[in-house]
Parts: structure tokens; sequence; C-alpha cells
């Protein structure tokens, strides 16, 4: 009887991809952990959708005319992206977020602790302010990568559902990401009320992503170019 759960869960799973949630994700690496492999993992997740929302775009009629208006489907959404991911659109986050329009899609902030750095907090905009605060209410999801925890921005940190620490996994091209959990408690010193995080569950709560596909989708070198300089010697 499981195995026919489990087959039929996976079944439901394949059919019915299941739909990202509009909530703002903080990444943290180290240099060369691959985040911005996994930022790419998580655009190419975003072109995908249901089997049954491409059967009604294939088989126009009345059946897929609700399918199609139904909520309950997982569709493709546009990717807005600060680094470069093929397919993403060109993302700056000093003049769009909270200036243009961005809505129903997906928001990829890669080096947060260079956009919004957490030693320069008030050139933080208050139109980014705003708009991050009401990032589920434009339909938008978010993840935001870092390589600390403390460069960045705390009005990220604190706007924050979810934390992930992303390494290199011990099998070979693949990375893991490892969510870190947060709930409420009180400090045994100076009995104030505190955050308190710790590590999911190592299997239910990482993710293995083999990397090797997602590596043509962005340029692990990519800069910008800066003046040249005639330089002197000693």
């Amino acid at each position: 009887m499981i195995y026919w759960i489990i087959f039929l869960y996976i079944l439901y799973r394949w059919i019915c991809p299941p739909k990202i949630p509009h909530v703002l994700n903080v990444y943290f690496g180290v240099p060369g952990s691959g985040k911005t492999t996994f930022a790419a993992y998580l655009a190419k997740q975003m072109g995908k959708e249901s089997r049954i929302i491409k059967w009604a775009r294939k088989h126009p009629g009345k059946l897929s005319e609700k399918l199609l208006a139904s909520k309950y489907f997982k569709r493709a959404v546009p990717v807005y992206s600060n680094v470069p991911i093929t397919g993403a659109y060109q993302l700056d986050p000093q003049t769009d977020i909270g200036k243009v329009m961005i809505d129903n899609g997906k928001v990829i902030i890669d080096e947060a602790g260079i956009e919004y750095n957490n030693r320069n907090f008030k050139s933080f905009p208050p139109d980014a302010i705003y708009w991050y605060k009401y990032h589920r209410h434009y339909e938008c999801s978010v993840d935001v990568f870092s390589q600390s925890y403390e460069d960045m921005d705390i009005t990220l940190r604190r706007l924050a559902q979810n934390y992930f620490v992303v390494k290199k996994s011990l099998l070979p091209f693949f990375i893991v990401c490892t969510r870190i959990k947060r709930k409420v408690g009180i400090d045994d010193m100076t009995h104030q009320i505190i955050d308190k995080y710790y590590f999911a569950l190592p299997i239910l709560g990482s993710r293995w992503v083999f990397s090797p596909p997602l590596w043509k989708l962005f340029n692990s070198f990519s800069r910008k170019e800066l003046p040249k300089k005639d330089w002197s010697s000693w």
C-alpha cells in the first residue's frame, strides 16, 4: 500500500509540479560554493510548468479554457536577475526595484553584500524597501545570495522567511543547499527575546543539485570592466 501511495505522489508531482511560494529566501555561501549555480537552477525551475497547462495550450477547447483560467497549476514565470543567467531579464537593483513594475515572477539578487551593504544602510532606497516588504502583493518570489550573513543589509535579513547555506557536496559535481530554521526563544544570559537558528534535518532539509547542465546558463567570471592604467615600475 505504501508503495502505491509513493508512486501516486510522484506521478502527481510529475503532472502538477508545486507552485513557487511568494517568499523571500536568503542564501549564504563562501566564494566558489555554487551560489550562482544554484541561482541558475532556481531560474531554470521558473521556466517549468504543469503538464496539464502544456496540454491545454496545445488542445484549444472549453476544457482547456477552464484549465488555463485556473490558479491551481504551475505556470512559467519571468525571472529578473542582476547576475547574467540565460533567459533571465537583466535587473539593476538600484534603478529597477521599487521604480518599475516587477510582478508575477522571480527576482534573483546576487552578491547582496555589494548591492545592499550592511555598512551602507542609509543608502537603501525607500522605494526598494517598500517593494521588498510588499513582494507578495506583487506576486513575486525573491532569492537573495550573499557570502556572509553579516555583510548584507538587515532589512533583507528581517524580511527573509527562509535561510539556506549553499556548499559543495561530497558527491562530485553536486552542490547541496541546506535550510536553516528559525524560531523565537529566550537568551539564557540576558533573558531577552531572540531569534534562534538551527539546521534542518540533513536529508529532509537539504536539496542536491547536479551542476554541469547549469554551467552553460551563466558565466562564473562575469565582471565589471574597469579603466586601464599605465603602471610605473618601482
